[in-house]
């Protein structure tokens, strides 16, 4: 079973949050070219990420990095989107605005044996 949760945060430590959504998708574009570029496939797709990104994210972050980098079949993805990229290219959004909607998904899987996802936690608020 699948469940998505959209939400918002309202206090907590935003850079740190940031940096890790910035890290994890750039090790999500570097695995996706790993598979696309250099054909590496499994396990060795890992191994190419952890000497680059084991500093600021951690092995899961890694993983659902690779796993969503997997799941994309066709190659020339622009990741941002064709219309934000045509609106970099065309001047009506910054690079840094560009990169800001590029990089602002983290993408996080629970298991159940750990009842969750040790990453993050969802706490219903009165």
């Amino acid at each position: 079973m699948r469940i998505v949760i959209t939400g918002t945060i309202h206090q907590g430590d935003f850079e740190t949050l940031k940096q890790i959504m910035r890290d994890q998708s750039s090790c999500y574009r570097y695995a996706y070219q790993r598979i696309h570029k250099d054909d590496l496939a499994g396990n060795d797709v890992v191994k190419a990420c952890k000497p680059l990104y084991m500093k600021t994210l951690n092995q899961r972050y890694i993983q659902d990095a690779v796993l969503q980098a997997k799941m994309i079949k066709k190659e020339g993805v622009i990741f941002g989107g064709k219309k934000n990229w045509g609106k970099l290219i065309s001047g009506l959004i910054t690079k840094k605005e560009w990169q800001e909607i590029r990089d602002s998904e983290l993408y996080s899987r629970g298991d159940r044996t750990k009842k969750g996802n040790p990453n993050i936690r969802v706490l219903k608020t009165p």
